[in-house]
């Protein structure tokens, strides 16, 4: 992405930090589904 801060709208800020928060949660928790059962419903 190669939008400034300044130039991004509330919400483009918003899910960007969400989205980096989220991908640094993971990396010092782990993936909280890692090691779960797979299901596929419906089927």
């Amino acid at each position: 992405m190669s939008t400034t801060i300044a130039r991004m709208t509330k919400a483009e800020f918003k899910e960007m930090t969400e989205d980096i928060i989220e991908q640094k949660l993971i990396e010092l928790l782990g993936d909280p589904d890692e090691g779960l059962p797979n299901f596929c419903f419906g089927q």
